[in-house]
């Protein structure tokens, strides 16, 4: 339909547009046809098609999880239900730390272990697992991120070395690696992957190697082609993106999406679908937000800020975003290292919020994925169960109280999962 725009730009488009322009092409070639206004009817049409294209800079719902939320100390009357889930495993098979939960279309758990990577039914059964530690095809020293294709045939895997190790979903069998690196591209570790369309992927990439280097461009998320080709960089950083193993860059969405935590200094959270990457909400903490460029305050290397940084009586570093049909979640880390938790009913934009405490007993229940009713949790807390439950977080506190959740030192962790009233 060249009246509407070339066939470069035309192949470009995601499939839903070509529909729209190509159902758009039929009814004029019928109208000129009839009447033999082909001019009027085309120039008022792509007028209004300008208006129809997506943009990233579209407006976006912006919140103040302060102002939107009210402050509990116990949780027990906002929470609808919980099941616990107990895996189980061979004698073989010992899960100790779980940094990432993905739930493929039946529910099953695909679980990183540090450097392992199993998969358990969603009854908590184990399945299998995937690769091992070593030198070998289908194996990897160290594993920074896990996703799922689009299609969640198989699992890919993010190593040390921005290359993409990919294994069967359903049998374990390794499939290729796809290497990001050429004589030309120099990217630092990256420390997160997401699937794109065609087999595609793109990989989150937090600071450039020189990290005070604000003065050169560099853009974090870089799309690669199936064969690890790059193909577009985005997200242009603008302060210094800290980086670190308990914040999760970017999380498993219910619909098959993913969500990309805000970067320092911009506070807004992107979807990343096949569709591409659009702007998903900003999330902002008024007055009691941290400064820009904090990090580099008296310092040109800013992690000798971080100390200061995490310490400040700022809001700051909004990480483990989650959703289903009716709620988000999320959490930040507060004033004096305080980590709160934001849970906001979307219909209303109303909620509640809680906070860790000052007084660690352990490390607090983490929420971690989500489905279209339940948020998930792992409970991994090797406690006494006589232990002072006022010093713990209040959700912790529910689920070791009312839930009389308890771990052995030979148990696995358990999966938690929750749906708010």
């Amino acid at each position: 339909p060249r009246h509407l725009l070339s066939w470069g730009k035309f192949l470009f488009l995601n499939n839903r547009l070509k529909i729209v322009y190509f159902v758009i092409y039929l009814y004029i070639i019928f109208i000129n046809s009839c009447m033999g206004i082909n001019k009027f009817i085309i120039g008022c049409l792509i007028l209004g098609l300008q208006g129809c294209r997506p943009k990233v800079t579209m407006d976006i719902p912006e919140i103040n999880p302060l102002k939107i939320t009210k402050s509990i100390d116990q949780i027990d009357k906002y929470v609808n239900r919980v099941e616990v889930i107990n895996l189980s495993s061979p004698d073989s098979i010992v899960v100790t730390g779980i940094t990432k939960l993905l739930l493929d279309k039946k529910g099953n758990f695909i679980l990183m272990d540090g450097t392992r990577l199993y998969r358990f039914s969603n009854k908590g059964e184990f399945q299998r697992q995937y690769g091992n530690v070593g030198r070998g095809p289908g194996e990897y020293l160290k594993i920074y991120d896990i996703s799922l294709n689009e299609d969640h045939t198989e699992l890919w895997c993010l190593n040390h070395m921005n290359a993409i190790i990919k294994y069967d979903l359903a049998t374990g069998k390794y499939i290729e690696t796809v290497s990001t690196h050429s004589p030309k591209l120099k990217i630092p570790n990256a420390s997160a992957l997401i699937p794109a369309d065609d087999n595609g992927f793109y990989l989150y990439v937090p600071n450039p190697s020189d990290e005070s280097n604000l003065k050169n461009p560099f853009y974090c998320l870089k799309r690669f082609d199936k064969k690890g080709k790059l193909v577009e960089e985005e997200l242009l950083r603008m302060d210094f993106n800290i980086n670190m193993n308990m914040i999760p860059f970017v999380t498993q969405n219910f619909d098959n999406t993913y969500l990309l935590k805000p970067q320092e200094n911009e506070n807004i959270c992107y979807c990343i679908s096949n569709h591409g990457l659009s702007k998903k909400v900003k999330i902002h903490f008024g007055n009691e937000n941290i400064p820009p460029l904090f990090s580099f305050q008296n310092v040109q290397n800013p992690w000798l800020n971080l100390e200061k940084f995490m310490a400040s009586d700022y809001f700051k570093l909004p990480f483990n975003i989650q959703e289903t049909k009716k709620k988000l979640f999320l959490s930040a880390f507060g004033p004096y290292n305080r980590i709160y938790y934001f849970l906001v009913d979307k219909d209303i934009m109303q909620g509640i919020n809680w906070n860790s405490g000052d007084k660690f007993e352990t490390t607090p229940f983490f929420i971690v994925g989500s489905d279209e009713e339940f948020f998930y949790g792992v409970f991994d807390k090797y406690l006494d169960p006589s232990v002072n439950t006022e010093n713990l977080d209040p959700m912790l506190a529910y689920l070791m109280t009312v839930q009389h959740l308890h771990l052995n030192e030979d148990d696995n962790p358990i999966i938690v999962k929750i749906k708010f009233e």
